[in-house]
Formats: C-alpha cells, structure tokens, sequence
C-alpha cells in the first residue's frame, strides 16, 4: 500500500541557519500524529512546509508517492498558532469560521450556503450561540475550537493543527481531543505539533520527536524514554 504523504530529505531554514535537516517522513491514511519537541525544534517549520506555506531549500514532498502538485494533493485544513492572531480584528466568530470556506464571495457578505455550513459546524462544536460574536468575546478553549471549526468546515484530507490546545484548560483540551479523534475516525489524517507531555503527546497513538531532526518516532509508551527526552529537551 502506498504512503498517504512522503517527506524525503526535507531541509529549511532562516537567515541562511537550518531550522530541520534531512528530514523523512511516512504518513499512512487516516493517521493521527503529533509533533513533539521544544520551541525552535522545528515543528511549526515543517507543519508549514506540509502544508504548502513555505517551500523547503531541499527535499521533495509526494502524495501517494506521487510529486505533490496541484493536479495531485489532498485537501488541507491548517490551524495556526492561535497566539499569533490579532484578537482585536473586528471580526465575528461566524466569519472566522466561514474564511474556512470562503472562494468568491466578497466578504463580508457571505454566499448562503456557506453560512449554512458555518452554522452546522458550529453547532457541532456547541458553539452556535456564539455565532454572532466577536472572537476575543470568548475564553481561551473556545477560541481554540472556533479556529479548528474553521480548518475543519471543508472535511479535509489532511488536516495540519500548530498547538491546537496550548490556549485550552483541561475540559476545553479534553474536548478537543475527543473532537480531533472522531474526525480521525471517519480517515481524516491529522498531524499536530505539541510540546505537552502529559496532556496531549501520551494520548496519540503515534508521536514524533523532533529536533531539527527526528530523534524517534511511534508509540508514546515506547518512545517517551529518558533518553529520547534528553535528546529532545537538553
């Protein structure tokens, strides 16, 4: 069976210093994988390079073992880190949601039947009272949902999430994981990055190390070894 995506020898960096070098990769369909390491080991580098944001100096990137292209690519959800984001960007939660979405119409005035599926997700994800409001309205955990509703919406191939519960307590996390493991049932391939041990990284059934390069990758019980983590964290 061929691999849902192959990274092969992929190498980036900033300001002429590589930030991941020679990395491979294998992801199988329906996959749900975590990125674990410590800030500037790489992660959000290669989640971008995935999804297209950035091209890497090195490497290739193939899809069904196939050059990734745009005749030949998955359908891709990406969640950014949500600490980045303008929280005063006059913006309602529905119009986060529908950017998820949105083609050809002129925003603000969004196309019916776009809004039709901003309202059900929303719904999906308890957060159809809110609709109408503006972002920084809700608490932390909320916000996290409503920007994973929005990488969600299009039911995607792949779906690419940076620290999806770093703003989250622990119901609002809890929540999320159980939101991102029923889409992972229905085949939805899902790599996120974390650096929480604990409340994330052991509760995937696949993880990989990285620092700047993979240390190791599998099953957390297996993986999470002293020394891996030592090599991982310093």
């Amino acid at each position: 069976m061929s691999n849902f995506l192959s990274l092969k020898n992929i190498t980036y960096g900033y300001s002429h210093t590589p930030v991941i070098t020679d990395v491979n990769l294998e992801v199988k369909k329906g996959e749900m994988i975590g990125l674990l390491g410590r800030n500037g080991s790489g992660k959000t580098t290669l989640l971008k390079i995935i999804a297209g944001l950035i091209k890497p100096w090195s490497g290739s990137i193939e899809f069904y073992d196939k050059p990734l292209s745009n005749n030949n690519k998955p359908t891709i959800g990406y969640m950014p880190q949500v600490e980045k984001i303008d929280w005063d960007f006059p913006i309602t939660v529905e119009e986060v949601v529908a950017f998820g979405i949105w083609k050809d119409s002129i925003f603000p005035w969004f196309k019916k039947d776009i809004i039709g599926k901003v309202h059900l997700i929303l719904r999906e994800f308890n957060l159809y009272n809110y609709s109408k409001s503006h972002i920084n309205e809700l608490s932390g955990g909320e916000q996290q949902k409503v920007f994973l509703a929005r990488a969600l919406i299009t039911h995607p191939d792949l779906l690419l999430l940076d620290e999806p519960t770093s703003r989250a307590d622990y119901n609002s996390r809890e929540e999320i994981l159980e939101i991102l493991k029923s889409f992972n049932k229905e085949m939805t391939t899902i790599i996120l990055t974390t650096h929480d041990i604990k409340g994330v990284a052991e509760k995937l059934p696949k993880i990989i190390c990285l620092n700047k390069q993979i240390i190791a990758e599998g099953d957390p019980k297996h993986i999470l070894t002293l020394n891996n983590l030592i090599e991982l964290y310093g």
